[in-house]
């Protein structure tokens, strides 16, 4: 993409530049997702990043829905997975990789077609070789519900084990 940044140097960046625990809006520079990706097909998106930190969200459409016309859990999932990686990647070394070793997560509510989700990430423990996240997935207020009315739909944890550079 011509005049976008690599997404390694925007994840880099923010890991070296925003103070911790602060978000910064996704960078206008940086691609988001790839055409056709599980997050594009999926409508998951990147909203805000901070070093160990993220936030995403999506809206609930019908391929999301499973036979009783709720939020299928797998998609709940694989939101809180896509923003526990994306605040993986702000947090790990320049030139380092990280995998997910074990996820685990308690489905809290369900969700039901149109609600909006949230999905933030933040790092629990950031070591040399391992970094645990945890993940609230809320659904946004809607209707005659205030804006600080979010509903806790999912709590998700992961493990990542960090990488080293090829060859080190």
């Amino acid at each position: 993409m011509e005049g976008t940044a690599p997404v390694s140097d925007v994840f880099g960046r923010i890991r070296d530049e925003v103070p911790a625990g602060e978000l910064v809006p996704w960078p206008t520079e940086a691609p988001t997702l790839p055409e056709g990706a599980i997050f594009d097909v999926l409508g998951i998106r990147p909203t805000h990043l901070g070093r160990g930190t993220a936030r995403a969200e999506m809206v609930i459409a019908p391929q999301h829905l499973n036979q009783r016309g709720l939020l299928q859990g797998g998609v709940l999932v694989t939101l809180a997975d896509a923003t526990a990686g994306w605040a993986s990647y702000c947090l790990v070394p320049d030139g380092h990789a990280f995998t997910t070793l074990e996820m685990h997560t308690n489905l809290l509510g369900g969700a039901r077609l149109g609600d909006p989700l949230v999905a933030i990430a933040r790092t629990v423990h950031a070591g040399r070789r391992t970094a645990v996240l945890a993940v609230e997935v809320m659904q946004e207020a809607q209707g005659d519900r205030p804006p600080t009315d979010r509903r806790l739909t999912a709590m998700f944890t992961c493990t990542q084990m960090i990488l080293p550079p090829a060859g080190a």
